[in-house]
């Protein structure tokens, strides 16, 4: 018996471009396939990557429907954008700039006038009190103004208008 003889395959030799790594660099430099790299080398991108990047904008700067394929890129995105953002505005995920401004005015107003408050109660009701006599009364109106805080708390969030049904 004789062994069966294999045909032998014939190897294609490698580019050029190949063999010393330029398709690589070109399709890394430009983030292209291999195969688009080398349809552009032969419409005459030049073999440098960054030439070739210069190449390329130049080519798409000159055609304008690239241009408009480009604009319209950015205009889907900048409509998804917004109709997300109303979306999440609908669903109470997002309130206005000027909402959380009003908010913060108030809760900032409210804070001062309680802290004048104060201010102007504590030297009556400390006169004439040792400093130990007096911790326990400021201590206590500190925390009738932490109370009034909270009550006032829990009304502030119901006046707040809701976008929710």
């Amino acid at each position: 018996m004789t062994p069966k003889s294999q045909p032998k395959t014939t190897r294609k030799p490698a580019s050029p471009r190949r063999a010393d790594g330029t398709l690589n660099a070109l399709c890394k430099a430009l983030g292209l396939s291999k195969r688009r790299v080398s349809e552009l080398l032969s419409q005459g991108m030049p073999d440098d990557p960054q030439a070739a990047l210069a190449w390329r904008d130049a080519r798409e700067n000159d055609d304008s429907a690239a241009a408009l394929r480009r604009e319209r890129i950015k205009l889907v995105s900048a409509q998804r954008v917004a109709v997300e953002t109303a979306n999440m505005r609908a669903a109470g995920e997002l309130v206005l700039r000027s909402e959380v401004e009003q908010c913060f005015v108030r809760i900032a107003s409210a804070n001062q006038a309680f802290l004048r408050k104060l201010e102007k109660e504590l030297p009556q009701i400390c006169l004439g009190l040792t400093l130990t006599q007096s911790m326990p009364l400021v201590r206590q109106r500190t925390r009738e103004i932490q109370d009034a805080f909270s009550s006032m708390a829990d009304e502030f969030w119901k006046t707040l208008p809701t976008d929710k049904a």
